[in-house]
């Protein structure tokens, strides 16, 4: 009988534990140098431990969190206008590993919209200082990110540190953002996981977003890109000397970056494509294969919000 009653006791209090640990949300830390937990909700808490990026931390209370502000972010809006605002949020009560404490909110996405997206190419990388509805979170922690600046005539490249955060907006709820932290917002940020992309000046043109190719009037032309289009949808052609390539240009082409990123001394490219649902691709020459002027080796996810 005592064993009856042992057994009886251990299957109900899993069963509490199971209901306890699944009813309570969980959420994933974007912090990519690690979130810190604290005694206490504000900054001047002692730290307990450090959440590594990516990680999962069970939420305990949000209706005793505690509101902050942390510094100023920079990011662009869809219209690529930039803005400086500051990294708003709340002290959460948390538990990561059997410990419990207190984590700044702006760190954490919810795991039922965290939509943590990968790269064409878990070895490279493209990402903007941007607020964005879509959270392009890349999983590899090994990528070195770069941003391209301009760079009085021309362009060069540098180190950033990349930080990911949550944005709360009342009436379209939160939006994820990306920043460098810097006194000069990147034009775009690249990363990899090797020492493809160097520091120092870079040949290319930055057109932004306004070099929009309208194909509803026939085929248009920039440069050595021309858009065509035929009956089951529009593609773009690239011309290098005597060699061509196309690439499916669905929904219009926004054409972004042209010029050498990887050293080889070849035009890599930077497209958006697609209107309501859009990527912005990454194309490099030093990743082509037969036939091939460039390959595309990574993405950044985007569009309409609503």
């Amino acid at each position: 009988m005592k064993i009856l009653i042992i057994s009886f006791i251990c299957i109900s209090m899993a069963g509490l534990c199971k209901g306890y640990a699944t009813d309570l949300p969980e959420h994933t830390v974007i912090a990519i140098g690690g979130l810190n937990m604290r005694d206490s909700p504000s900054t001047e808490g002692q730290v307990i431990t450090s959440i590594p990026f990516l990680d999962k931390v069970i939420l305990l209370d949000e209706t005793s969190s505690v509101s902050d502000t942390l510094g100023m972010i920079g990011f662009e809006d869809h219209s690529k206008n930039m803005y400086a605002h500051y990294l708003l949020g709340d002290w959460v009560q948390v538990r990561y590993q059997h410990k419990e404490g207190y984590v700044f909110n702006a760190y954490l996405m919810e795991d039922e919209t965290a939509g943590l997206m990968q790269s064409e190419n878990d070895q490279y990388g493209i990402t903007f200082a941007a607020a964005n509805c879509v959270g392009n979170i890349h999983r590899n922690k090994q990528i070195k990110w770069k941003g391209v600046f301009k760079n009085g005539d021309g362009y060069k490249i540098g180190d950033v540190r990349l930080e990911y955060y949550m944005s709360p907006d009342e009436m379209m709820g939160d939006w994820f953002g990306t920043t460098t932290r810097g006194d000069d917002f990147p034009l775009f940020i690249i990363g990899t996981t090797g020492e493809r992309f160097r520091n120092g000046a870079i040949e290319g043109t930055y057109f932004g977003f306004n070099k929009y190719f309208d194909y509803t009037h026939g085929s248009s032309t920039i440069e050595n890109l021309t858009v065509h289009v035929r009956e089951n949808g529009p593609f773009l052609t690239i011309t290098e000397g005597n060699q061509q390539q196309n690439l499916d240009a669905i929904h219009g082409i926004q054409v972004i970056w042209k010029g050498d990123l990887d050293g080889d001394g070849k035009n890599d490219y930077i497209f958006k494509k697609g209107d309501k649902e859009s990527k912005t691709q990454l194309y490099l020459s030093s990743e082509a294969g037969d036939g091939e002027l460039v390959r595309l080796v990574a993405a950044y996810y985007s569009g309409f919000c609503c």
